[in-house]
Parts: C-alpha cells; structure tokens; sequence
C-alpha cells in the first residue's frame, strides 16, 4: 500500500480506497483499488470493487458477502 487508505462511513456504506505500488509486470505504476460495501440486509453485504491505472478503468468486481451462521 502506498500512504494512508481513505476510509468513508455513509450510513450502510462503506468505501474503502487505497494505491498499491509494484505490481509485478508494471514497474513503478500505481494501482489504484476503490472497494464499496452496501449493507443490504443484517448479514449481507454487497461489495463492488474497481481496478484503474493512471486514470484507466482496468477491471470491476461485484460479489457479496453473507453471514454464515456460526456451528
């Protein structure tokens, strides 16, 4: 990670951002990660994350997360 993250807290969502320097095959560049978490229910979360590179939008991810009762 390079510096701080930006963390925001908006009622049920939460963003996440951060850069990562020295991914192999890209020497210097930084990578910048935006992840977004929705809660939409007591024990699901939506997640989208976006993948940019100077400014460029590489890739997006949407998935979810659920709570899994505990046994």
């Amino acid at each position: 990670m390079v510096g701080k993250p930006k963390v925001e807290l908006k009622g049920p969502t939460w963003r996440f951002r951060f850069n990562r320097l020295g991914t192999p095959g890209l020497g210097e560049r930084v990578l910048i990660y935006d992840a977004l978490f929705v809660a939409t229910s007591p024990d699901v979360v939506l997640k989208e994350v976006r993948l940019s590179l100077m400014g460029m939008p590489l890739a997006k991810l949407t998935g979810f997360h659920r709570k899994v009762p505990s046994r």
